[in-house]
């Protein structure tokens, strides 16, 4: 059954041998029921992420993280958070790719449906800085489940020891019309919050780790939603792999303004450390 959708006064398995493939943005996917659909729902709303960050206050009591799935070199985790209904999970994998080759996929919202399953509309909001947004994302679910939105802070970091880059989300209330978007036919995600970390490790690749904790609105289950923890996170690293295959040489431009390595005599957009909270939320 549908959830209800609440006014926007809030902030906010995989088949064997086989991925799922983006689907283009309808109102509805093709009709698809039972329980896999319920699962595929709490999912993709679980998982929105966008490129995004701020407001930041670390647990009072950091937990530590449980293995729940090794496959593919990526490692899938959850861990609970004090204060929260709902658990964070995260995603590890190394991407054969630079760093900076990755922030530039991340940042591109109109090609994020080439990589991020059931992905919807992703536009700009608000530009404060280059390093800082506002960003609004869909999620379009299976039927009979209501598709997902969420509204989110941006910020983009770089620290030095280690070499990463650090790229913070977290859902904000925005209630000023968005453009070709009816925001009532979406269930407003009431929480999110996360990072993407990118270390460079090596040889051409980088270490990505992909941490959110949210909760998708409307009446779906907690235990709906953990118990497919062990998925998002796997499929979300390994589409960032395809796709920094399929975007090899694409984002000069991104990188002449952000890597320090590409064309080093072009100016550069400076990226301040992460704060001290920020470091901690990633322990």
């Amino acid at each position: 059954m549908s959830a209800p959708r609440p006014p926007h006064t809030s902030p906010a398995a995989r088949a064997p041998g086989a991925r799922p493939a983006p689907l283009p943005l309808t109102r509805r996917p093709a009709p698809w029921t039972g329980p896999r659909a319920a699962l595929w729902a709490a999912l993709w709303a679980a998982l929105c992420g966008a490129l995004c960050g701020a407001l930041w206050a670390a647990p009072a009591r950091a937990q530590e993280w449980e293995v729940l799935r090794r496959e593919e070199g990526v490692v899938v985790s959850m861990r609970p958070e004090p204060g929260r209904e709902l658990p964070s999970f995260r995603g590890v994998g190394r991407v054969k790719a630079g760093m900076y080759h990755i922030l530039a996929i991340l940042s591109d919202g109109v090609r994020r449906r080439e990589w991020m399953t059931r992905s919807g509309v992703t536009r700009v909001l608000k530009r404060v800085t280059d390093t800082e947004g506002v960003s609004y994302q869909q999620t379009i679910a299976p039927w009979p489940v209501s598709d997902r939105d969420v509204v989110m802070r941006t910020h983009i970091y770089r620290r030095a020891e280690p070499l990463e880059v650090v790229a913070t989300f977290d859902g904000v209330d925005w209630r000023e019309p968005i453009a070709g978007v009816n925001r009532e036919d979406f269930v407003l995600m009431t929480y999110l919050k996360g990072y993407w970390r990118l270390v460079a490790v090596g040889d051409g690749e980088t270490e990505v780790t992909y941490m959110v904790n949210t909760h998708p609105g409307g009446s779906l289950p907690g235990w709906l939603i953990k118990r497919i923890t062990r998925d998002l996170p796997f499929y979300t690293i390994t589409g960032i792999r395809e796709q920094a295959k399929r975007s090899a040489g694409q984002y000069n431009e991104f990188l002449r303004r952000f890597d320090p390595a590409f064309e080093p005599s072009a100016p550069k957009v400076a990226l301040a450390p992460p704060p001290q909270d920020v470091i901690e939320y990633m322990r």
